[in-house]
């Protein structure tokens, strides 16, 4: 069984790709592609986390928007997950 490439979602212009930088152990763990060309704002964590540390309520409020993207990709991720069992019977 080989492994295949499985989108968990598509985003949209202003939306969050990646959250590694902010969430330990600071792994990066996906990969992204665009179909169009694209222009994206690419934070270094540690100031990032040194800035939340400094304006709790920066980090708030950007956690609290990256916890819904999570949320909402494992959602994604466990119907793909199903949706790839039933197929495989």
């Amino acid at each position: 069984m080989g492994l295949e490439q499985l989108t968990i979602d598509t985003i949209g212009p202003g939306d969050i790709f990646g959250w590694s930088a902010v969430a330990e152990p600071f792994t990066f763990t996906a990969a992204a592609w665009t179909v169009n060309k694209s222009r994206f704002i690419i934070l270094n964590g540690e100031p990032l986390r040194d800035l939340f540390k400094k304006n709790n309520h920066i980090g708030y409020k950007i956690m609290f928007e990256i916890s819904s993207v999570i949320s909402s990709r494992f959602r994604q991720l466990g119907k793909k997950f199903v949706n790839t069992l039933s197929k495989n019977k």
